[in-house]
C-alpha cells in the first residue's frame, strides 16, 4: 500500500502539469479575440434606399450568429477576408438581417419568400429590391456552407443576372 501511495504522489506533478496545460489552452481559445467583419452592413430599409440612390444591387445575409455554424463561419472566415470584403463592399450594398432579433414586416416577408423555413440564407436583390434570379427564374441564393471560391462565384452570378 505504501508503494501505491508513493507512486501516486510521484505522478501528481505530471497530472498537475497536464491539467495546467489544458486549462491554459482552453482559456486562450475561449478568450481569443474574434475577427472583425470587414463588411459595411446596413439594415434592409437603409440598404434598399441606398441601392436605389446609387443604382447598385444588394447582397442580403439573413444571419443567426453563433447559433448557426454557417453564419459563424461566414463571419469569421469570409467576411474577414480582404478579397471577399472588397468585392462585397465595391459591388453591392450589403444588408444583414439578424434572425435572432425582431424583424420588420419587410424583412419577414422577404425571408419567407427566400426561405420559407426561415433558415439563414444569402441572397441578392436588384437596385429596386427585387430578388435576382438565374436564367430559370430561380433566386440566386444559398443556405449552404460556401467556401471563398463558391461565395465569389455566387456574387459573380448575381452580377451577371441583374435585369
Amino acid at each position: 500500500m505504501n508503494f501505491q501511495i508513493s507512486k501516486t504522489i510521484k505522478l501528481a506533478p505530471l497530472f498537475a502539469a497536464i491539467f495546467l496545460l489544458l486549462f491554459t489552452v482552453a482559456c486562450q481559445t475561449i478568450g481569443a479575440p474574434k475577427k472583425t467583419s470587414l463588411i459595411e452592413w446596413r439594415t434592409l430599409e437603409n440598404g434598399l434606399s441606398e441601392a436605389q440612390e446609387k443604382g447598385m444591387p444588394v447582397l442580403i445575409d439573413f444571419f443567426a450568429g453563433v447559433m448557426c455554424m454557417r453564419c459563424e463561419y461566414f463571419e469569421q472566415t469570409l467576411y474577414t477576408d480582404p478579397e471577399v470584403a472588397d468585392m462585397v463592399n465595391r459591388n453591392f450594398i450589403p444588408v444583414r438581417v439578424h434572425l435572432t432579433q425582431a424583424r420588420t414586416k419587410a424583412e419577414g416577408d422577404l425571408l419567407m419568400k427566400l426561405s420559407p423555413m426561415q433558415e439563414c440564407v444569402l441572397a441578392f436583390l436588384d437596385k429596386n429590391g427585387q430578388v435576382v434570379t438565374d436564367e430559370n427564374g430561380q433566386p440566386i441564393s444559398s443556405m449552404e456552407m460556401l467556401n471563398k471560391e463558391q461565395y465569389i462565384e455566387y456574387m459573380h452570378k448575381a452580377l451577371e443576372n441583374l435585369h
